[in-house]
């Protein structure tokens, strides 16, 4: 499949514009530091909370926590909403607005922990889908688990990120890394997957033999001696992934200057013309 990330017409591109306004905010001055053990909440009222949430928890934890969104496709779950595209008024079915709270306490001395205490608050909220969460080397993954079915069963997911990819070793810049990445994944998953965000960074020299496309990511993110993390977003509107690939910043370190924000400023890959395009300030 072809992964043109152009604006596009008709009811695709009204899924885009809904998609654009359930992003999860970007935290631009971070009142994060490392957590010390201390309760604290965080209350996400943006629409898309879990994504909000796992994205704090690597300011508190300053730990790469990866995140998959499940593919909602029930429409007891889904949300019926009016866009105007184009000057034209059309209802379109978005993702469900998840919103919760979860308050981390001693017990959550790790990112994994907290992920877990997250996971719980969102099952207890009666919120939409299952995830696992898993410890891999240097990062948490959230993965998505199960979801609602069409037939009103609940059915295994199959996550896209988890699916092998397999690219040439060469030089590349990270931006076109990751767009072989998505590349693979539209042509094996059934899904559209899109690129939104990457890192300009220096070239990587990498290749993939099949590996699960999270794996590559943190492969690159060790070649290169950054934490790199992600979140792959759903549309279910038009159906599509969204791959948002982004850097944490390092811990403070004793007597430096302090952090301003945990998440380093990337430059957008999209078109200025795109529904996704923001200037970075």
């Amino acid at each position: 499949m072809c992964n043109n990330r152009q604006p596009r017409s008709g009811l695709a591109g009204i899924g885009m514009v809904l998609f654009s306004l359930l992003l999860p905010l970007r935290l631009a001055s971070g009142q994060d530091a490392t957590f010390n053990g201390k309760p604290t909440t965080i209350d996400s009222r943006d629409g898309r909370g879990l994504a909000y949430v796992l994205d704090r928890l690597q300011g508190l934890y300053l730990t790469r926590v990866t995140y998959e969104e499940v593919p909602f496709e029930n429409p007891a779950e889904l949300i019926s909403a009016t866009v105007v595209y184009n000057g034209i008024s059309t209802a379109v079915l978005a993702n469900p607005v998840i919103n919760f709270s979860v308050t981390l306490g001693p017990s959550d001395s790790s990112a994994y922990a907290a992920a877990q205490s997250v996971m719980v608050a969102y099952g207890s909220a009666s919120m939409p889908g299952t995830y696992t969460v898993v410890q891999a080397t240097g990062r948490v993954d959230v993965i998505p688990a199960r979801v609602l079915g069409v037939s009103g069963a609940i059915r295994d997911v199959a996550p896209v990120m988890s699916r092998p990819v397999t690219f040439p070793v060469a030089t590349r810049t990270v931006a076109d890394t990751v767009q072989l990445i998505v590349d693979g994944l539209s042509a094996s998953s059934g899904f559209r997957v899109v690129l939104l965000d990457a890192p300009h960074l220096e070239a990587v020299s990498l290749g993939a033999a099949g590996e699960a496309a999270r794996d590559v990511i943190g492969k690159m993110a060790s070649t290169l001696g950054l934490p790199i993390t992600f979140q792959c977003l759903y549309d279910a509107g038009d159906k599509t992934y969204y791959l948002n690939v982004k850097i944490v910043a390092p811990a403070p370190v004793a007597g430096g200057p302090a952090l301003h924000g945990y998440i380093k400023p990337l430059p957008r890959v999209g078109p200025a013309n795109s529904p996704f395009f923001t200037k970075d300030k």
